[in-house]
């Protein structure tokens, strides 16, 4: 007899198909890897996007489940193997690497594991398993959501406060961020690659530029410090709520953002595709990065997907730089042509790993391109070499992208500010406690670049990142802010795992300059 023949002879008939709790089991199991990448990412992913791929895994474990029953499987053991099956797919990712034959193994293990399975469908232990198994699942991810709403965040040890003031002028301000844009140093010491035609091409339309100290080696960090004027971390612990206010400084509630919006400027924001900087509540014109976000590719990568075609880790940051890119050529002289003051913040999350653009900024995916640093611990030398000549060719895309919007900016005589947040990380720093970082490392991954333009009044560039943006408002008739010694910060994580900062200027400075 049939599982349908089964049904149809039983009191239950086809409604014991739709038993709540044999639907319970598939929906904990489907639930599980979707919210809890929700729950335990500090930045704070996109909900629907989770809870979609929880209802599209649901309704294929529940398919799955009448498929098993219509080929002959007794109901309660189609019911756990479809759970089961599900649960496996969404959180056997990790073991990819580890395990023999690779994915291919993943599958064979996870067949024998759904056979065992179904043949102790009935025993006491199974069932038992299966409903705490069931429970937990559900209730695991929904506890740290819980403590989240219900436990007063930490007191923020960092000092955010926004500059008072106002300009008198009404040109347009432009900020574009290159993330991970090395110095000419850099690239010459490290990469064998020399910049310095972009950079005469900078000067010769009149931009100053050269290289730069990244105050912070994060963009946490760093790119706070640029829009604050300031430092925003001296040596401390950085808790939840330091992260929550300096990615508000990101998003636009910051001291530059602030005064030239007490002047009358409407504030453009491009966002970028990294979670952490998505539009803050001050800013006028929200262009959202493409959909979905990156809490897709974070829950394909725990899963048998990982790294495959589609999947490839990095690929929100990959769809965030293209689209950021494109705006700059299409869009942005419509706003620096118009009759209002704008502000216009973009950040490009290039060249910046994963290593999919190439020089003339098309997408060239690859797995071995992926990822989120250049070069980590085992790879092999031809591997190495082959991300670090993809990482130049984004540097090469940038830069032609740079050049366009220079000229936009000179044409509609706006004021213009373009730098890389930090140096690269080809020496594996990312996989290093920052205290423990070598003198070049510290130099590759501080040693970043900027330019400025502004067209009423000659500046010099400022030494490191944090002094920036003071000689713009200076030459747009803004506040005079007092202009900060060089610092350089690395960081580090204590004994508990907490990330701090730690500065040790001289060593540090030295190094990267």
């Amino acid at each position: 007899m049939t599982g349908i023949e089964h049904l149809r002879t039983t009191g239950w008939g086809y409604r014991k198909m739709f038993n709540p709790w044999d639907l319970f089991v598939v929906l904990a199991a489907s639930t599980y890897s979707p919210v809890q990448v929700w729950s335990i990412n500090p930045e704070g992913p996109s909900l629907s996007v989770a809870l979609a791929v929880a209802g599209a895994l649901f309704l294929v474990g529940v398919g799955f489940r009448f498929l098993l029953v219509k080929i002959g499987l007794e109901i309660s053991g189609a019911t756990y193997v479809a759970a089961f099956s599900v649960l496996y797919f969404t959180v056997s990712g990790s073991l990819i690497n580890r395990m023999p034959f690779g994915r291919v193994g993943l599958l064979i293990l996870g067949l024998v594991l759904v056979l065992m399975i179904y043949r102790l469908r009935g025993l006491t232990p199974t069932r038992w398993l299966i409903t705490w198994g069931a429970f937990i699942l559900v209730i695991s991810p929904l506890t740290t959501i819980v403590m989240d709403l219900f436990e007063a965040p930490p007191e923020s040890n960092v000092s955010l406060d926004v500059a008072p003031g106002a300009v008198h002028s009404t040109q347009d301000v432009v900020i574009v961020i290159a993330d991970a844009y090395p110095a000419v140093s850099v690239l010459e010491e490290f990469y064998s690659f020399d910049n310095s035609s972009f950079v005469e091409a900078l000067r010769g339309r009149g931009l100053v530029a050269g290289d730069v100290l990244a105050n912070y080696s994060h963009t946490t960090l760093s790119v706070p410090s640029l829009l604050q004027m300031d430092y925003v971390a001296d040596d401390s612990l950085l808790n939840g709520s330091d992260v929550e206010a300096l990615l508000a400084v990101i998003r636009g509630e910051n001291s530059f953002a602030g005064i030239l919006e007490n002047s009358g400027y409407e504030s453009v924001y491009v966002e970028s595709g990294w979670l952490g900087a998505r539009c803050g509540p001050s800013v006028t014109v929200c262009v959202k990065a493409p959909w979905p976000d990156e809490t897709l590719y974070d829950i394909a990568y725990r899963t048998l997907l990982r790294d495959m075609p589609g999947f490839v880790t990095g690929t929100s940051f990959n769809k965030g730089a293209m689209h950021a890119i494109q705006w700059l050529e299409t869009d942005l002289e419509t706003y620096l042509s118009n009759d209002r003051p704008d502000y216009i913040y973009v950040h490009i999350l290039a060249p910046h790993p994963p290593l999919f653009l190439n020089s003339e900024c098309e997408a060239d995916r690859g797995v071995e391109l992926g990822g989120f640093s250049i070069t980590y611990p085992g790879i092999s030398e031809s591997e190495n070499q082959a991300r670090r000549d993809a990482y130049v060719s984004q540097v090469e895309c940038v830069n032609g992208v740079v050049l366009d919007v220079a000229d936009m900016a000179i044409e509609w005589g706006a004021n213009l500010v373009f730098l890389g947040d930090h140096g690269p990380d080809g020496q594996a720093q990312l996989f290093v406690n920052g205290g423990d970082w070598t003198q070049s490392q510290i130099a590759e991954r501080l040693g970043t670049f900027a330019a400025t333009y502004t067209p009423d009044c000659e500046v010099e560039l400022a030494a490191s990142i944090v002094d920036l943006l003071p000689p713009v408002l200076r030459c747009l008739g803004g506040p005079s802010i007092e202009e900060r010694a060089p610092r350089a910060f690395v960081a580090r994580r204590d004994a508990t795992g907490t990330r701090v900062t730690e500065t040790e200027a001289p060593d540090l400075l030295a190094a990267s300059q």
